[in-house]
């Protein structure tokens, strides 16, 4: 390029420099048109993930019943259709903007080239240039134009890529704000936990999920964690597993601060079931066995956890038993029912290795025989272990050894099955309206 440069500054001066001076301003509108074409790309993420999410309302299997009975769909593809149309005007303004500036640079650039071959037009009537020179000069005008176009392309993409590489280590460069310590739990592992006055609010959400939640876990000790909807149940867990950190007071493992422990080693304690538990694609011996995938793999492990929770029948039913793949993804496997998917996760939970058990809403997908036979097994499996059930079965947790009651994040009851009874308190409340309408049903 400089050579170039050079060659044509040896026929006129002024002509060269007008190239590289009008390269100034092209490469700053095209910076400029970059830069909000940038900023248009990330203030339309927000509009890019609702219209992925009205595509998956009407293409994704799980809503497909209610699309077809509740007939919404028309509904759906308007919003889509909306959210689209925003999209694409945005679009459509930025390119519109972006033709202009080409053709108002395109007609410029053409401009300067027709002076610059009529001055060498002019030269070459005076005799002061020969028809070799004029050829060569109109080919150096236009080499050095096309070419300082390109760099300024060229330079608009590479800081285009600066601002998404900008972003990018931005992300990699944030601190966790979740601090981890460095102590381990031991060989030993978790003998007892405690929540000292803990209260916690959800980010976004307006009121506490939990306010000044105090109690104690003893070693091998089985508490049921009982409540209304939204009264806090699973923020406890999530809270012990450090999804999340309190907001105040604090959280003692082994007589220690939670935060002291390296977060890796604390949730290798927890074998755990979620309410929401994840239906992984895949076959289902690995579902059972991705919940610690460092252990030595045996076959007999696998069968172990699927008999404990009473999978082992539908899983010998498959075609290919527990090398079967489930779900609807890959070809050739099978989707299983709501009970089946909720006794893999189960299995998963009772797989893994860990010094307490976490249970949340357990036995909400299994039928009466499966969910009676299941809280028989974990009455012999939580002996010895620290042991959290959260549940709205009631009669199922009668074998724990302390009942929590929270209403609204609060800690308002606690005692064994039948010491609440004796209170007649909100637990007592639930218990009957329970075992009424069970009876009602049965009467009926």
């Amino acid at each position: 390029m400089l050579g170039i440069l050079g060659s044509l500054a040896r026929y006129n001066l002024v002509i060269a420099l007008l190239l590289i001076l009008a390269l100034i301003p092209q490469s700053i509108v095209l910076y400029r048109l970059q830069g909000e074409a940038f900023d248009n790309l990330v203030q339309r993420s927000p509009l890019s993930r609702q219209l992925n999410n009205y595509s998956d309302i009407l293409l994704e299997r799980d809503y497909a019943k209610e699309l077809r009975l509740f007939h919404y769909g028309n509904y759906i593809r308007k919003l889509y259709a909306k959210i689209f149309g925003e999209i694409y005007a945005a679009n459509c303004r930025m390119r519109r903007r972006k033709l202009a500036t080409s053709i108002v640079f395109f007609v410029l650039g053409a401009a300067f080239c027709t002076c610059a071959f009529g001055y060498a037009v002019y030269w070459a009537s005076t005799g002061s240039l020969n028809i070799g020179d004029v050829s060569l000069f109109a080919s150096y005008i236009v080499l050095a134009n096309a070419t300082l176009i390109g760099m300024a392309d060229d330079c608009a993409m590479l800081y285009d890529t600066i601002l998404f590489m900008e972003k990018y280590f931005s992300f990699m460069d944030r601190t966790p704000e979740m601090l981890c310590g460095e102590r381990k739990i031991g060989a030993d592992g978790i003998a007892s936990i405690e929540f000292k006055d803990v209260s916690f609010t959800y980010p976004g959400s307006a009121g506490k999920a939990l306010e000044h939640l105090s109690f104690t876990v003893g070693k091998g000790e089985r508490i049921g964690l009982v409540g209304l909807n939204g009264s806090g149940k699973s923020t406890v867990i999530k809270l012990l597993c450090r999804l999340y950190d309190v907001d105040e007071g604090g959280i003692c493992i082994n007589g220690h601060p939670i935060a002291e422990y390296d977060v890796h080693s604390l949730r290798s304690q927890f074998r755990i079931a979620f309410q929401d538990f994840s239906k992984y694609q895949l076959s289902v011996e690995e579902n059972v066995f991705l919940s610690d995938v460092d252990r030595p793999q045996c076959d007999a492990q696998v069968d172990e956890a699927l008999q404990r929770v009473q999978a082992d029948g539908f899983v010998d039913r498959l075609p290919n038993g527990k090398k079967q793949y489930v779900g609807k993804r890959m070809k050739g496997s099978v989707d299983l029912s709501g009970g089946e998917w909720q006794k893999l996760a189960l299995a998963r939970a009772l797989y893994k290795r860990g010094s307490v058990l976490l249970f949340d809403e357990p036995s909400a997908a299994l039928d009466a025989q499966s969910a009676d036979a299941y809280w028989k097994a974990m009455q012999k499996e939580s002996c010895g272990n620290i042991s959290f059930f959260i549940t709205h079965y009631l009669s199922g947790i009668a074998f724990v050894d302390r009942i929590l009651v929270l209403d609204h994040g609060q800690l308002v009851e606690s005692g064994a099955h039948a010491e609440l009874l004796a209170k007649n308190g909100l637990y007592a409340q639930l218990f009957r309206t329970q075992s009424e309408r069970l009876l009602g049903t049965e009467q009926a």
